[in-house]
């Protein structure tokens, strides 16, 4: 059947009027799998038709399972549009169903549980993902929506516990699996788990743990980055040679380069010197930057370099310099705070000890912190 003039009628904005089109074309006798096909060439097609083929697949997935109750898959299907339009308490008794088709089928479990807690059934809805982790031990899945679950539920400390089960299982499957696009989904769910888990140790304030998890994030998103670096480059350019005044020039601006600030510290280097080079040219450089990012702290992309920024700001507030000299060196040495208006920088004076140095903004005070204290 050519479905074509339906999901039009779909893009048109017309869900409703195109399931009753492809009611009368396939006639009171069609079987329940023809709807159920359409329903799911709909939701294959989600990102051209757009949110109203959510709503459409509702509508045939009803019909499918109104003329085949014993199709599990439909039941299932119809459960989950339900509950992505907001549906969560319809959407129960079809995951009952799908599970008394299906018995032990994960996606129906963990698919009834998550219906039962944004229902508000959240002490079912967690029991019932309990479960799906005792009957799918290696599923990631399963105890990443457990974690969601006891997130939602105000119960962080195991929340922290489902979430670690997860990212290990995640692992897992990523070292097992047999093609790229199964471990690319693997690791953007490792990495969507692991965002979870750092954000509720920061909230936790269990520091050392928060640094281990967004360290681990923001290596990912430099490997990454390199990656991306090396595939645009062209293997078959030529090296620009350098130009005799750009040497020149670059000569003369070297005395004056402070873009790494350990790379201008030596024994004889004076502390205030070097903070006024730093300082009164980065800051401003930076400060605009971060006004405009804002507190982008859930950015997939960016959650790990983010996170460390955030982190170190609380550190410095709890006095924890110990740990926010080892995240502050991750950031390259240096970082321009929007949120304590502040810019900090590793100094090392050549002795061998080196700290935190800090300027504020509004009035330039200038501190120092020891990373031995913490």
């Amino acid at each position: 059947m050519n479905l074509e003039p339906i999901f039009e009628q779909v893009l048109a904005g017309d869900p409703v009027g195109a399931a009753y089109r492809l009611e009368q074309t396939l006639g009171p006798h069609a079987p329940g799998r023809d709807f159920y096909e359409a329903g799911s060439q709909a939701l294959a097609r989600r990102d051209e038709l757009g949110e109203e083929a959510l709503r459409f697949a509702r509508l045939v997935f009803a019909s499918a399972v109104e003329r085949d109750p014993a199709m599990g898959e439909a039941q299932h299907d119809l459960a989950t549009t339900m509950r992505e339009l907001g549906m969560a308490q319809d959407a129960i008794p079809h995951y009952v169903k799908a599970l008394e088709l299906m018995p032990g089928d994960l996606d129906s479990i963990v698919g009834l549980g998550a219906a039962q807690c944004d229902a508000g059934l959240m002490e079912e809805g967690i029991a019932t993902l309990r479960k799906a982790c005792e009957m799918h031990p290696d599923s990631g899945h399963a105890f990443a929506n457990l974690g969601v679950a006891l997130e939602k539920g105000h119960r962080d400390e195991e929340a922290c516990a489902a979430y670690a089960k997860a990212i290990v299982r995640f692992d897992a499957v990523m070292m097992d699996a047999s093609d790229e696009d199964a471990a690319a989904d693997a690791g953007a769910r490792r990495r969507w788990s692991r965002i979870q888990l750092a954000q509720i140790l920061e909230r936790l304030e269990r520091w050392p743990q928060a640094v281990v998890e967004f360290r681990r994030l923001y290596e990912e998103e430099r490997a990454l980055a390199e990656v991306d670096s090396e595939e645009e480059l062209d293997p078959n350019a030529e090296p620009d040679e350098p130009d005799e005044d750009d040497e020149e020039d670059d000569e003369d601006e070297g005395a004056d380069d402070h873009a790494d600030p350990e790379a201008d510290a030596h024994p004889d280097a004076d502390a205030d010197a070097f903070a006024k080079r730093y300082f009164e040219d980065e800051a401003d450089a930076h400060a605009d930057a971060d006004e405009e990012e804002g507190d982008e702290y859930d950015d997939d992309e960016d959650a790990g370099r983010l996170g460390l920024e955030r982190l170190f700001t609380q550190l410095v507030k709890h006095a924890r310099y110990d740990l926010a000299y080892l995240v502050l060196d991750d950031l390259g040495g240096e970082l321009a705070d929007s949120r304590t208006r502040a810019t900090y920088a590793i100094y090392d004076a050549g002795d061998g000890f080196p700290q935190i140095l800090m300027e504020t903004w509004d009035d330039g005070v200038r501190q120092r912190f020891d990373p031995a204290r913490g």
